[in-house]
Formats: C-alpha cells, structure tokens, sequence
C-alpha cells in the first residue's frame, strides 16, 4: 500500500511505501514568504485520509522552516505519523490503513447500489428521448422541404455565413484555452521552487530537492529558447578563495543537468559563483546553515 502527501507544487508525491519501507523521515517545507501555518495532506491509494495543520510557524522568508516528519509502518494495520512542532512538543497521528480499506468498500458498495437504482430512470428517460426524436425528425423533413422552395442563391449565401461564424468561434476558442507559456509564467515556476539546496562542502542536491529542480525541468519543455543564470552560493566557515570554487562547482552541476535533459534545445544557462559574499542567512544556526548552500535560477529571457 502506498502513502502519498500533496505538497508545494500542488502534486500528490509518493513518500512511504508500506510494501518496502517500514520507517522512513520526509522532510516537508513552507513555500511561501512569512507563510505562519500550512496543511499537508495524506492521501492512501488515492483517497485523503489525514491532514496535519503546521500552525504559528516563525514568520521568515520561505524555505527556512523545515518540518522534519517520521513515519512509520507498526504493523500491517497501522501507520504512525511523529513530528516536532514549533513549541518543541513531539506529536503523534494514528492512521487505521485497514479502515481506509474497509470505508472504501463501504462506499464502493454505496456507489453501485446507486448506479442499479437508476438503470430503471435511464429506461425511461431513453424511451421518451427516443419519441422526441422522432417527432424532431418528422419537423426537419417538413423543414427541409420548406427550403427546398427558396432559391439557391440564399441558401449559398447562409451556408457560408454559418461557415464563417463557426470558423471565427473555432479560432476564439483556440486563443481562449491555449496555455500561455511566457517569461511570467516561468518566473513563477523558478520562484516556487527557488533556491535549490545542497549538501555541506560538497555540490550535491539534498535530498528531495531534484523533485523541484525536474518540476522546473519539465515546464521548461514548453519553450524553444531560454536564458537562465545559476548562481551559486556557499556557507562562510572556509576561505574565500575554497568558497568561490566551491559556489562555481554547484551552478556548474545544475547547467551539466539542465544541458543533459535539452541537448537539442537553444537554452543558454550562465552559471556563476558568488562564494558566501551573498549570504542569505547572517549568523546562521548550525540548523540554518544549510540555507546558505544554495543554487538560485533567474530567468533572463524567453521565447
């Protein structure tokens, strides 16, 4: 049985799967600049079946808050959701798999009983919608007969009026349900999913985070031509010289996978290393230090 949570981006991710993980921690993170609360929500073989509320967070920048999360299978019936919140209070959920099973089948039951109650309506309603047509039928023959009498010339001029009205709602509807993929919309992406953190001393992602950066990835598929920086950033515990180096070795491990997933693509990504001359944390906790061990994106140009 698989466990999923819906998180920043809005898609169901799977994080636990009852088949091969037995304990598992999953690190869930706030979005939204001086976001004080936010909802995960649980979902088992597709159904919602909890929701955890993160209330009277720290009112910070996004992404500073991270919420680390056990989850753990006791036995076949049973799930135990711990984390720590902001009052430093450990606290537990309960999740009764085989009462998901059992209320799911309980309304797969319900819905069937549904659908067999109604098959008498459809006789019904097919029967009287099949005498309408009829009558419709019998009208447009008398109908048709009708036209038949007015000259040829008029019914040419209709047909082509009925064309070209139906051609210009065709188009007004194409332009109206196209999706618009411009510079705003990619920015809005790259915001969302911005910075990109690593791992300490070295130019690696942390765990979790290739799932934003393959979100970025796959929206960028909607575009034949991309500028990008990739800024690269460091904590301020080496010299600066190891630093810059360092910050340079991360934005060039983004632009090598950025390079591997558009080999075709005329993208241009113009990694850069700062070192810890822009550090987004001042006097970092060692919890907080991991801030500054970033990638930031920044969309230049689209087309």
């Amino acid at each position: 049985m698989e466990v999923y949570v819906k998180i920043y981006n809005g898609k169901l991710v799977k994080i636990f799967d009852t088949d091969l993980d037995k304990k598992k921690r999953v690190n869930l993170t706030t979005v939204k600049d001086f976001q004080k609360q936010a909802e995960v929500e649980f979902y088992v073989e597709g159904k919602k079946i909890k929701s955890l509320f993160f209330k009277n967070l720290p009112s910070v920048k996004a992404r500073i808050v991270d919420i680390p999360v056990i989850i753990e299978l006791a036995n076949e019936d049973l799930l135990f959701i711990q984390y720590q919140g902001t009052d430093n209070e450990i606290k537990n959920y309960r999740l009764n798999l085989k009462q998901h099973e059992k209320n799911f089948n309980i309304f797969k039951i319900v819905i069937a009983i549904l659908l067999i109650s109604l098959i008498p309506f459809c006789i019904f309603l097919w029967f009287n919608l099949d005498l309408k047509n009829k009558m419709d039928f019998t009208k447009f023959n008398i109908e048709r007969s009708r036209v038949k009498e007015n000259k040829k010339s008029d019914i040419i001029d209709n047909s082509d009026k009925t064309l070209n009205y139906n051609e210009e709602n065709k188009i007004e509807n194409i332009e109206k349900y196209s999706p618009k993929y411009t510079i705003e919309s990619l920015n809005d992406i790259v915001n969302q999913n911005n910075p990109l953190y690593f791992v300490k001393d070295k130019a690696i992602l942390q765990p979790g985070e290739i799932d934003k950066l393959k979100f970025i990835l796959d929206y960028l598929q909607n575009y034949s031509k991309v500028e990008m920086s990739i800024l690269g950033h460091t904590e301020s515990i080496d010299k600066p010289k190891n630093e810059h180096k360092l910050s340079t070795k991360r934005a060039e491990y983004i632009k090598k996978i950025f390079k591997e997933k558009f080999p075709d693509k005329e993208f241009i990504f113009r990694p850069e290393g700062f070192g810890a001359t822009k550090i987004a944390i001042l006097n970092a906790t060692k919890k907080e230090r991991y801030l500054n061990r970033r990638v930031e994106l920044k969309v230049i140009s689209v087309d």
